[in-house]
């Protein structure tokens, strides 16, 4: 089944005289009636924008758009104690720290690590488990800066940051402790 974008009204009986520049877009299914030529790709975009908050799938392409809030959570900030620990700020391969892992990646989306450039696997792949702390990263870990707790990720890119700033023990929550994490005696 093909869906066109046409402006609310149009060729429906709901007020046939609509302007096509209309942004009051809704999906109809194509139907004899209907003339493909009334939408445009200027207002999928318009469509696509006004619905990327709770996600829409493009009328293009048909990718799935949505903005995604990721908050830097206990987990996060642990991972980047532990590189603190190990590496300092040189080179770590995050698997052989052992720890649960699952968005320590994304860390990057707040310039706190890096993955080490012009590296792949033997399969082409650039997903080699090396990583490194920038120096913002490291000013997080030891309490000298604090981010903001929110990135805003769309298609796997930070937008932008969003939401209070944090620091690393407020990040870690009651779920860790900084003191036991960075080895010093509470």
């Amino acid at each position: 089944m093909i869906l066109y974008f046409y402006p609310r009204g149009a060729g429906t009986g709901e007020g046939n005289n609509a302007l096509l520049g209309s942004k009051d877009l809704h999906l109809v299914n194509i139907t004899p009636n209907l003339d493909p030529q009334k939408a445009t790709i200027a207002e999928g975009i318009d469509y696509v924008a006004d619905h990327i908050e709770e996600g829409v799938n493009c009328p293009v392409c048909d990718q799935h758009v949505q903005l995604y809030y990721r908050k830097l959570n206990a987990q996060m900030a642990s991972v980047a104690i532990a590189m603190y620990r190990v590496a300092g700020g040189d080179w770590v391969h995050i698997p052989s720290l052992q720890m649960l892992r699952a968005d320590e990646t994304k860390l990057r989306y707040w310039g706190l690590i890096e993955a080490r450039p012009d590296d792949e696997r033997d399969d082409g792949s650039p997903r080699t488990g090396w990583w490194r702390l920038t120096w913002d990263g490291i000013q997080f870990v030891l309490g000298n800066l604090r981010v903001q707790n929110a990135a805003v990720v769309f298609n796997g890119e930070c937008l932008r940051l969003d939401g209070p700033l944090i620091s690393v023990r407020e990040a870690l929550g009651r779920r860790f402790r900084y003191d036991e994490l960075m080895g010093r005696a509470a």
